[in-house]
């Protein structure tokens, strides 16, 4: 019989379907059941039915693609070896067919077939959720399959694998093939400029096919950065880590040449300066690059990451046109920067930037208070051997890194400020400038304050710094005794002028305090961090053991807590950068006051600069490290024919002070 006349014969029969790529399984009908030559009329898709009709629901469809998911090829027999895992699907052949015609998911061409890249995501997801049996029931399938491919493609697939099955799955049977497969990755990569045959081109081919694979190349990241390397591209696959591409391309460019640069802002754009020996530009990091570096921009759409190679010219990074930009990483191999689109949070009335910095007004009552955004870093804290009237416990000096960034108020808080939030009296004893630092509080009242600010506006943190916070904005950079250098004169700072540092000159001796802002800011915009009021931090005295420190406090909920940056009243020894003291959190004295920080607790009120730090916690950064360095405790009290009026009328002043801080100073 004609080949063209069997299916109508046996319509006589039987009821035959016929495997359609375009429309799955359709029911054959001739147009004349009675004659045996009748022809066999074409599927018609059903009205309204999508291109690929009854295959897309096929009951036994997303089993079989999900067994696909962690395959590199699928040849006719893997595919056939795969199905018949399951007992319905051993039954049912034709389903084969419509798998590798399965347009929505499936590239397939005469040989082979294989998951497209929008596959690849949804069927490795599902993959994860099998049973771990079956998952290595499907790896046996595919080794024996692919055993006779070379060691390319199953080592793909095994590490593929390996990083969707569930962690039971990877037993001792396997153990050893994924190290063979780790194994020959690494050599690959080490080795495959001096191979023969193309090896960019299969590093291409391998990031094209797998390359949105995050969990992959995330546990694989130090294999497959030097194979990416190869592929001579810019594009970095999101889960390559910063580290590992850097080394990477270090190696594939054996003439490249460690440099600094300089990261900037201008206006909208950020770029990477070359450094030609002039001074650090502000506060903006130096990055020191051998080859290139990392620059990750995430928008609305998700991360993407490019890999950059500065030569001598400045380089502009690919930000100006990413108009939805919502963050940036810059990460050299060695240090992490991220940085984001700052939106002004309801809680500020203006977020601006000058010569200092990032900077917020917050309006509190009616009084309004700036705060500067101090960066996450890292500083050397407490004061060298050699420095002036330096004491014991400012050492041993040791590196202390600050993860988190915080806001914290430009000057310490004002009687106009203490009288909005508060009410009531005024404790000050210098009540003749609502400007003048509020005084004789003591590290209870200050705390009753802050509780009532975060009651103002709510989802804040209103808090003290701790005391490696304080001493990192005081020095801001510095490595000397004052944040302005090495010496200090009643012209730069509010202070007990008849008792000068080092000894140099005597100046003015003011017998009070003055408005705040009355002289320079450092160079993080900030006022009087030496002298006029000392400044309660919210933690007790840590003893320093030289070991390096990571965000770290004193005692809380002590008796004592410290206090910095001395007074109007006391020597200018006791105002260095380095200098500390801790004193009853009781106690209040005309010299005593305080500065706050602001931090959220709610997403929605998150600054740019915060909530950019609490998605990434960046690590501190690549500036020479150690550019602060804070003083302990302990000298004399500035001699003062004052002491009466000081104590605001509690006795002389030697009574006021805990007389652990009265010891005298060796000069």
């Amino acid at each position: 019989m004609s080949p063209a006349l069997v299916p109508a014969e046996a319509l006589r029969h039987a009821e035959l379907h016929c495997l359609d790529g375009a429309h799955g399984l359709r029911a054959l009908r001739a147009r004349n059941a009675g004659t045996a030559t009748a022809p066999v009329s074409p599927p018609v898709a059903p009205a309204g039915d999508a291109p690929i009709g009854a295959a897309a629901r096929h009951p036994l469809l997303p089993a079989l693609l999900t067994r696909l998911a962690c395959c590199v090829r699928v040849e006719p027999g893997l595919l056939r070896a795969l199905r018949r895992i399951d007992t319905d699907a051993a039954a049912e052949p034709g389903v084969e067919a419509i798998a590798w015609s399965y347009a929505p998911a499936v590239a397939a061409g005469s040989r082979f077939c294989e998951l497209t890249p929008a596959g690849v995501a949804e069927y490795r997801d599902r993959f994860n959720e099998l049973a771990a049996a079956e998952q290595q029931e499907i790896l046996r399938r595919i080794l024996a399959a692919h055993a006779w491919r070379g060691r390319a493609t199953e080592s793909a697939e095994l590490l593929i694998w390996h990083a969707h099955a569930k962690l039971e799955a990877a037993g001792d049977e396997f153990v050893g093939r994924l190290a063979e497969a780790r194994d020959w990755f690494a050599r690959f990569g080490a080795v495959a400029e001096e191979t023969v045959g193309d090896a960019a081109g299969y590093a291409n081919d391998l990031f094209d096919r797998h390359g949105g694979d995050r969990a992959w190349i995330e546990a694989n990241s130090s294999l497959l950065a030097p194979i990416w390397a190869l592929a001579g591209v810019d594009d970095i696959p999101v889960g390559l880590r910063p580290a590992d591409v850097a080394a990477a391309r270090r190696r594939a460019g054996a003439d490249a040449v460690r440099r600094t640069w300089w990261l900037r802002q201008q206006d909208d754009r950020f770029v990477l300066l070359p450094d030609r020996g002039e001074a650090a530009p502000g506060r903006w990091p130096a990055l020191t690059l051998e080859g290139g570096v990392v620059c990750g921009l995430r928008s609305d759409a998700g991360w993407r990451q490019r890999w950059i190679e500065p030569r001598t010219a400045p380089v502009t990074l690919p930000v100006a046109q990413a108009a939805k930009l919502s963050a940036i990483a810059i990460d050299s191999g060695r240090r992490h920067y991220r940085l984001a689109r700052l939106h002004r949070p309801r809680w500020a009335n203006e977020l601006g930037r000058d010569g200092h910095g990032l900077y917020l007004d917050v309006d509190l009552n009616g009084v309004v208070q700036r705060f500067r955004w101090i960066d996450p870093g890292e500083f050397m804290m407490g004061s060298p051997d050699d420095e002036p009237e330096r004491h014991d416990d400012e050492g041993p000096r040791h590196r202390v890194r600050l993860t988190k960034g915080f806001w914290l108020a430009d000057t310490a808080c004002t009687q106009a400020l203490w009288r909005a939030v508060m009410g009531g009296e005024n404790p000050s004893r210098f009540q003749d400038d609502a400007r003048n630092p509020v005084e004789n509080v003591s590290w209870d009242d200050a705390s009753a304050f802050l509780q009532r600010v975060a009651s103002l506006v709510p989802g804040l943190i209103a808090e003290l710094p701790t005391e490696a916070e304080w001493e990192y904005a005081c020095r801001a950079g510095s490595d000397t005794p004052f944040n302005f250098g090495l010496t200090i004169t009643p012209d730069q700072a509010n202070c007990g002028g008849n008792s000068p540092y080092a000894g140099g000159e005597k100046g003015v001796y003011r017998r009070k305090t003055v408005p705040v802002k009355s002289f320079a800011p450092n160079r993080w915009g900030l006022y009087e961090m030496h002298g006029n009021v000392w400044e309660w931090c919210v933690d007790g005295k840590r003893a320093y053991d030289g070991s390096d420190q990571e965000n770290p406090r004193g005692a809380e909920g002590a008796g004592e807590c410290v206090v910095r940056g001395g007074s109007w009243l006391f020597e200018a020894g006791w105002l260095r950068s380095a200098f500390r003291i801790e004193w009853p959190r009781d106690f209040r004295v005309v010299t005593q006051g305080f500065r706050f920080a602001l931090r959220s607790t709610s997403q929605e009120q998150v600054a740019g600069a915060e909530r950019l730090q609490q998605d990434f916690n960046p690590a501190g950064p690549e500036a020479p490290p150690g550019l602060a360095a804070f003083p302990g405790r302990e000298g004399s009290v500035a001699a003062s024919a004052d002491a009466e009026a000081a104590t605001g009328g509690r006795g002389k002043l030697g009574k006021a002070i805990p007389k652990r801080s009265r010891k005298q100073t060796k000069r």
